[in-house]
């Protein structure tokens, strides 16, 4: 007897086979009768391998490729450092395309760098932001670049949880700060040539993404 049948299309065949085969034996009286037992055991198990092919025994999930989820560009930055910046953005519901525009302008890209007014790492995070950043995120370096990041997109994500939708003002909040951005508002001033030039970045990085480039 068959005690198991695998939900296989394949079997399914086999069992056929077998059948025509003990139907052309039974006809020619080349067997004996007890092979009508053996045809109906066939038969119940071809009923049951047909009514279990429809179903697979273990269903396999497929597996996905690590980076499937991620985007990488053609940019100076390396694939765990895109990686990183793609998880940040992500956790914190920013723009990733805005954020690596954001490092394109502050920095082209460089690691480790200070400018002359006091902006540290890829981010170019401003000496008299340092404090509050360290307390709230227990930065240590800088000049680090996961932390430049961790601390640039933190900084982002605040300015727009007080309330700035618009992304010329968010960006101009970043780059000089809320008291100056404010001030250039109070004259009517609501945008400027950084958050410009940030804005037409990330529509080229989009453009890219949109083109498979």
């Amino acid at each position: 007897m068959i005690k198991r049948i695998f939900k296989t299309s394949s079997l399914v065949a086999i069992i056929t086979v077998e059948l025509l085969i003990l139907d052309m034996l039974l006809m020619f009286n080349i067997i004996d009768a007890h092979a009508a037992q053996l045809q109906r055991d066939f038969e119940q198990a071809l009923l049951a391998a047909r009514e279990a092919a429809i179903v697979p025994v273990v269903e396999v999930p497929e597996t996905e490729d690590a980076d499937s989820r991620y985007v990488f560009y053609d940019i100076p930055l390396s694939d765990d450092i895109q990686r990183y910046t793609f998880d940040k953005c992500e956790e914190r519901g920013l723009s990733y395309e805005m954020v690596i525009a954001i490092m394109h302008k502050e920095s082209r890209f460089r690691e480790g760098v200070i400018s002359k007014t006091n902006d540290y790492g890829i981010m170019q995070i401003n000496r008299i932001n340092h404090r509050w950043l360290m307390e709230c995120l227990g930065i240590s370096d800088f000049l680090d670049t996961k932390q430049s990041i961790d601390a640039g997109t933190f900084h982002l994500k605040g300015i727009m949880d007080n309330g700035y939708s618009d992304l010329h003002k968010v960006l101009m909040v970043y780059n000089l700060g809320g008291n100056k951005a404010r001030d250039l508002w109070s004259q009517g001033i609501n945008t400027s040539p950084y958050s410009y030039s940030v804005l037409e970045y990330m529509e080229s990085l989009k453009w890219r993404r949109r083109n498979g480039e």
